[in-house]
């Protein structure tokens, strides 16, 4: 699978965090960010409420679970794949990543572009962990070719969004 990150990140440079190790690598639980900001605890993109919403202005959060997403984020900055069962268009915006390290401790990997590739081969596809699979087979994820689209994420500086598009 590592080969399969690569051919799709190739390219990309990871984006420099020029913070101490201690602040990057802070964790925060999934129960603080939903009573803070609201949406679901289980939800990968959790819906924020209008009310909640006009409170602090951010409804872009994504929580990436690495059972499921098994190239996410691991190291702030760097530039992952995020899979998905069906294709759609780049994302609009930038988002909040967040990546699970153990039981109920997120840890922000930064503001990611969230862009479109192509979809992984039948040979990619039986290359992901077992665990994976197994999941995405039980909850009819599967596509009919075998395949799933697979949306590349890197990072991008909230003031340069344009330089990396």
């Amino acid at each position: 699978m590592l080969s399969t990150v690569w051919a799709r990140t190739k390219g990309i440079p990871a984006f420099e965090v020029p913070l101490d190790k201690e602040t990057q690598e802070f964790t925060v639980s999934k129960d603080f960010m939903a009573s803070t900001y609201g949406g679901s605890m289980q939800a990968t993109c959790p819906t924020i409420s209008k009310r909640r919403l006009a409170q602090h202005g951010k409804d872009n959060f994504t929580y990436l679970h690495l059972d499921y997403h098994q190239e996410a984020p691991e190291v702030a900055g760097s530039p992952r794949l995020f899979f998905n069962s069906s294709s759609g268009p780049d994302w609009p915006g930038l988002q909040r990543v967040f990546t699970r390290i153990t039981s109920n401790k997120w840890q922000f990997m930064g503001m990611y572009e969230i862009k479109s590739c192509a979809s992984l081969t039948k040979e990619e596809w039986k290359c992901s962990k077992e665990r994976v699979c197994l999941i995405r087979l039980s909850d009819e994820m599967l596509c009919a070719e075998e395949t799933t689209q697979v949306r590349n994420i890197r990072m991008s500086a909230p003031v340069c969004v344009d330089v990396l598009t």
